[in-house]
């Protein structure tokens, strides 16, 4: 199955600490939110990141597909 990409915004701009959190994905900071661009296999690991964000007590404000490796 082709990977997806996802963009995942929630609220606040990460420190270093919640970076690390989110090592494996790229993320960037601005203006009172975090994007983590995530390469995913399937919707079952969107899922994980999700709820990663949701058990820190982040709030997520917009989840996007951006890509596939199909396109």
């Amino acid at each position: 199955m082709a990977a997806l990409r996802y963009e995942v915004t929630f609220k606040g701009e990460a420190g270093a600490a919640l970076r690390v959190a989110f090592e494996e994905f790229a993320v960037s900071i601005g203006h009172g939110i975090t994007v983590l661009r995530c390469d995913l296999p399937d919707h079952g690991a969107l899922h994980t990141v999700l709820n990663r964000i949701e058990s820190l007590g982040l709030e997520l404000i917009d989840v996007r597909l951006v890509a596939d490796d199909q396109e």
